[in-house]
C-alpha cells in the first residue's frame, strides 16, 4: 500500500470511528464515554501511523527478523494500552453496565484489521513508507 492510500485509509478510518462515536451520542450510548472513545480512537491513529513507518523502515533493514520484532512489539503496547485503559475506566469510574467495551472493541478491531492489511503489504515488500506514488 502506498503512503498516499495509507494514509488515506487510515483518516477515512478516524472519520468512520468519529462517526460511530456520534451515532453513539445520538442513540444515548456514548453519553459518559466519549472521552474514552476518544483517547482509543486518537491513539490508534498515531500509533497506527507509527508503525507504518517502523514496518516500512524494518521491511527495508538488512535485519530480517526486525519486521516481526516490530509487529509482535506492536500488539503487545496496542494490547498493553487497551487493557490499561479498560482497567482504568472502570476503577475511576465503575461503569454499571459492560457496554462501553463494545466500543472499544469496535476501535479495536477496525484498526487491527487495517494494520494487518498493511503491513502484510509492507512484509511482502509491496510498500514503502517513502513511496511518493
Amino acid at each position: 500500500m502506498r503512503k498516499k492510500n495509507f494514509i488515506l485509509i487510515l483518516v477515512l478510518l478516524a472519520i468512520i470511528s468519529g462517526v460511530v462515536l456520534k451515532i453513539g451520542e445520538i442513540l444515548g450510548f456514548l453519553n459518559e464515554i466519549w472521552w474514552l472513545y476518544t483517547i482509543c480512537v486518537v491513539f490508534f491513529t498515531l500509533f497506527t501511523l507509527l508503525m507504518y513507518y517502523l514496518s516500512s523502515v524494518a521491511a527495508n533493514s538488512t535485519n530480517k527478523n526486525l519486521f516481526i520484532q516490530i509487529v509482535m512489539l506492536g500488539v503487545l503496547i496496542k494490547m498493553i494500552f487497551t487493557a490499561t485503559l479498560i482497567f482504568v475506566y472502570r476503577e475511576l469510574v465503575k461503569p454499571y453496565d459492560n457496554w462501553f467495551l463494545l466500543y472499544i472493541a469496535i476501535v479495536y478491531f477496525l484498526y487491527t484489521i487495517f494494520e494487518v492489511r498493511f503491513m502484510s503489504n509492507i512484509g511482502k515488500g509491496v510498500s514503502s513508507f517513502h513511496d511518493d506514488e
